[in-house]
């Protein structure tokens, strides 16, 4: 009996450790899943995905279920894929700050297209939580410049906190207002009867940075590149410079 009951409660033990085992294998494998469903197969872009792996490969999870658990998230994130608008940031040893936005079906080309960029000129990808404070988003007025329209808005501007008034185009004026404000300056364009002739949006960042190593030419070279890629709607820094 002694015998039968130190094999019963082995087996017992040995259940319990192999449930919690595969329970630890099946959530690791979920992780893999989910971080391929969510941002694609390749783990030298997708960190999560790679944070993932690495996991999985120390808790001795075979090559083979890591392979299949990345094509079965891959199918999911195939399908889901559309057409959306990104952020994705980097920044540099000095702290010059860049903030990209973009439009893409194929977000994993562009971010790489983008980190190639990046790479040559000495940037690293931030999360764009990480440093959303640091930027505020404006709304930009123009107008047709006049004697009678330039002195009422700067006054407006002046008044209501504007981020810029740039006066100095020979026909046109540009009023540069955080978004907060932009409701009750547009209140007070109604009472002097001053036509918006158009509006846009601008992320700028609140405090500016010296360029150090960066000279400006290799800088205005970086945002180049940049611009060059033609699913960028928009280019933001923190770079002190007149570019």
């Amino acid at each position: 009996m002694a015998g039968h009951s130190k094999w019963s409660n082995t087996k017992h033990r040995k259940a319990a450790q192999d449930y919690k085992k595969n329970q630890k294998s099946m959530k690791l494998i979920r992780n893999i899943t989910s971080a391929s469903k969510k941002y694609g197969n390749n783990p030298n872009i997708n960190f999560c995905l790679r944070a993932a792996i690495i996991k999985a490969t120390n808790n001795n999870i075979s090559k083979n279920s890591i392979k299949k658990a990345i094509q079965r998230g891959s199918l999911n994130f195939e399908k889901k894929k559309k057409i959306q608008q990104i952020k994705y940031a980097g920044c540099n040893k000095e702290g010059i700050i860049i903030l990209i936005s973009y439009i893409s079906k194929n977000i994993l080309d562009i971010q790489s297209k983008i980190h190639k960029i990046f790479k040559k000129y000495n940037f690293f990808f931030i999360h764009y939580l990480k440093i959303k404070y640091l930027f505020q988003e404006c709304i930009i007025f123009l107008f047709q410049k006049t004697k009678k329209n330039e002195e009422i808005l700067i006054n407006l501007a002046i008044e209501n906190n504007a981020y810029d008034i740039d006066t100095n185009s020979f026909k046109k004026i540009k009023i540069i207002i955080n978004t907060f404000d932009a409701k009750n300056i547009k209140k007070e364009f109604k009472k002097f009867s001053l036509k918006i002739l158009k509006t846009d949006t601008k992320v700028i960042a609140f405090k500016k940075h010296q360029i150090i190593s960066l000279t400006i030419e290799k800088f205005k070279k970086f945002l180049k590149e940049l611009k060059k890629i033609p699913e960028i709607q928009n280019i933001s820094h923190n770079a002190f410079t007149k570019i």
